[in-house]
């Protein structure tokens, strides 16, 4: 694991697609737990739950496939620990013509692109999701 959280996220739903899995556990932690709901509200994974096991908390993210083909065709992450993206409201694009999202991090909270445009809230860009 390294040392930046959403990374781990981007990584283990990626893994996760990659090696076919249906669930994917992971340490738990707000942040990515914002995210994973975004992603789930957006449709692009099925479901997200914690669960304490030996007193940890966890994260499990249930993978959305359509006709077996992974709901995500790809996930990337864009502001990086040594290099942080911001955006402006009016400065957020669409995505693959709309098809994807790209997830902000806000003064709001976590918002898909789409919704920090409407809200004219513009913030850190984690990451793009297609």
């Amino acid at each position: 694991m390294s040392s930046y959280p959403i990374g781990d996220l981007i990584s283990g739903i990626k893994n996760g697609y990659k090696a076919g899995l249906s669930t994917v556990v992971m340490p738990y932690s707000s942040f990515k737990n914002s995210v994973a709901g975004l992603l789930r509200e957006e449709g692009f994974l099925e479901a997200v739950k914690t669960e304490n096991r030996e007193g940890k908390k966890n994260l499990i993210l249930t993978l959305k496939y359509e006709d077996r083909q992974p709901k995500i065709t790809d996930i990337k992450l864009i502001s990086k620990p040594g290099l942080r993206r911001y955006v402006r409201a009016k400065d957020l694009k669409k995505i693959l013509g709309g098809l994807g999202i790209q997830i902000i991090s806000t003064p709001q909270g976590v918002l898909s692109n789409k919704t920090a445009k409407k809200k004219g809230v513009g913030g850190e860009v984690i990451c793009e999701v297609w």
